[in-house]
């Protein structure tokens, strides 16, 4: 599940219901203000784990589903900084520059480490490698 195709695919249901149903309805019946949402909606913003909380708070979702949304974007964010052309391989750098605590971008970096996204060859030389199929858990 990823934040951003759960945003649009709440829109699009609510402008099924309702073709007059606008973005700025579904950012103030979420709590956010509506240029955060097309941010959000356009995968530009990483959103923290707060937000996602409030967010699936609002969409109803279980604290299961809150708990995988937010890694999901942990991992996002993790992987949008490694592509970095500044890029450090330090999980402190990583933290300043997503915006996310220290402690969340090592579980994202554990989950991308596992479920081999990422590899480490050595100390310096991360890299990030296509997502295989793999069986549901």
């Amino acid at each position: 599940m990823v934040l951003h195709t759960l945003l649009a695919d709440t829109l699009a249901r609510r402008r099924a219901v309702n073709p007059a149903y606008s973005l700025r309805a579904l950012a103030q019946s979420l709590g956010v203000h509506h240029a955060t949402l097309t941010r959000l909606l356009a995968g530009r913003t990483i959103a923290t784990s707060r937000c996602v909380q409030r967010l699936g708070r609002r969409l109803g979702l279980s604290d299961a589903d809150i708990q995988q949304l937010s890694l999901a974007e942990a991992r996002r964010g993790v992987c949008r900084a490694i592509t970095r052309r500044d890029f450090r391989p330090d999980s402190r750098w990583l933290a300043a520059m997503t915006g996310l605590p220290l402690d969340a971008v090592n579980v994202a970096l554990q989950r991308l480490l596992v479920d081999r996204v990422l590899i480490m060859r050595s100390r310096g030389a991360w890299q990030l490698q296509p997502p295989t199929e793999s069986p549901s858990r």
